[in-house]
């Protein structure tokens, strides 16, 4: 069990409170730019070396952050940027299928995406060949 610091609690805070309002916008039928806006900086923020090893506890949430950024509106999917920062910052990550994707939707979200037929080709095959993923 990790014990993560404030840092990651706030990032991933400040993750669930960007999507909040993006769905918001989408409610109001106004456009959606928070998690554009943001995920640079929210991503650079998870890159520090101290929060690495406590990226993929249960209790950090970041993974159910990443599902809720990349999870499919009504409008459509998150922007193009957005998704392939997080495929990329995800890829990097050393995630096992059965310890880290059972408390979450990411595993769910990915597969959606895989199908869906506005993620582009690339990003079809980024999320069907995942390396980092691996199963027990």
């Amino acid at each position: 069990m990790c014990c993560f610091g404030h840092d990651l609690k706030v990032i991933v805070h400040k993750m669930h409170d960007v999507a909040d309002k993006d769905e918001m916008s989408i409610r109001n039928q106004e456009p959606a730019f928070e998690k554009l806006q943001q995920h640079t900086d929210l991503l650079e923020g998870l890159s520090h070396s101290q929060l690495r090893d406590c990226l993929l506890d249960p209790e950090a949430k970041l993974l159910s952050a990443f599902a809720r950024w990349l999870k499919p509106s009504s409008t459509g999917l998150a922007a193009l940027a957005v998704r392939n920062a997080i495929y990329e910052f995800v890829d990097e990550l050393d995630i096992d299928m059965e310890r880290d994707l059972t408390y979450n939707d990411l595993g769910k979200v990915l597969m959606a995406l895989r199908k869906h037929k506005l993620e582009t080709v690339e990003n079809q095959r980024k999320i069907t060949v995942r390396p980092a993923i691996t199963r027990c």
